[in-house]
């Protein structure tokens, strides 16, 4: 029954006054199967775990698309920013404005926050709140343009000036690094080893960097699209296509081509710090998930 249930668990807190992560434990229990009852343990995990606060209140939010009845109890119990934080990613349409209103009146230069968490604002700012005015911030806090310049080339791009948006993110993020040893040849000797090796993109790039070279851009853009298209090509062309592009102002495919860029580069930072974040988690943390597959 939960209330024996509810009365083994509170003697295991009292004996465990300092473990965060048996409450946690216990609050995932309640959650899949009785939420009514998992109010304390949620409330003494936060209280009693700061390392860990945030990946447990996360798990919380995990689970209110299901379990609506917890929303009022994750609202409440996100008291400091960063835990704001984690609840916008889940708020309700009509709850982001207030709670972001809250978190800024909390962290008005959002200092408390790292650069990652800084930029996750920004993001969800600019997909749910008012955009004008994060725009607007962006663009006279310094600190803030310094994560936030992708959302400012976002805004420019979707109000159609694409050539200043072009230009943003050419001015703040680092080109991809060719580390590949060209071959040398004249044009003619450089079109016949691509026409030999019509699956190999280095050769393509052979003829392309020659191309560039002496200006022959439309020359150049035709073989850089052709390389694209072989398999196994590296996705850093999608920069050098933007940089040609805007080299003849065709601004928007320019954009297209970036934008592209940076959801693969995203992407594949994302997945190195899951990699990371998996390799450094707390191990009793990482281990109570197996909690998951337990029945009351």
């Amino acid at each position: 029954a939960p209330g024996l249930i509810m009365e083994d668990f509170a003697r295991a807190r009292a004996l465990e006054p300092h473990s965060g992560l048996l409450c946690y434990q216990e609050a995932l229990l309640w959650t899949r199967y009785h939420p009514q009852f998992s109010v304390p343990a949620w409330q003494q995990a936060l209280a009693r775990d700061h390392t860990n606060a945030t990946q447990f209140y996360i798990s919380l939010c995990g689970f209110l698309e299901k379990k609506p009845e917890l929303r009022a109890l994750a609202r409440e119990l996100a008291t400091d920013p960063r835990l704001k934080l984690a609840y916008l990613d889940c708020a309700a349409p009509e709850e982001f404005g207030p709670v972001l209103h809250e978190l800024l009146g909390q962290q008005p230069n959002l200092n408390f926050f790292t650069a990652e968490e800084r930029l996750k604002l920004f993001r969800l700012w600019y997909s749910h709140g008012d955009r004008a005015s994060l725009l607007d911030a962006l663009d006279h806090n310094p600190l803030w343009r310094a994560q936030g310049w992708a959302i400012i080339a976002l805004g420019r791009a979707e109000a159609g000036d694409y050539k200043h948006a072009c230009r943003i993110v050419m001015e703040n993020l680092a080109p991809p690094i060719d580390g590949t040893t060209r071959r040398i040849g004249s044009l003619q000797q450089l079109q016949h080893a691509f026409l030999l090796h019509p699956t190999d993109y280095t050769y393509g790039l052979d003829l392309y960097e020659a191309e560039k070279a002496k200006n022959l851009l439309d020359d150049a853009m035709l073989t850089l699209e052709k390389v694209t298209q072989i398999p196994g090509s590296p996705r850093r062309l999608l920069y050098e296509q933007a940089v040609m592009l805007t080299r003849k102002d065709q601004h928007a495919k320019a954009w297209d081509k970036l934008r592209a860029y940076m959801e693969i580069r995203e992407a594949s930072d994302h997945a190195t710090k899951e990699i990371t974040k998996q390799n450094t988690l707390a191990p009793p943390l990482a281990r109570s998930r197996h909690l998951q597959s337990i029945r009351l």
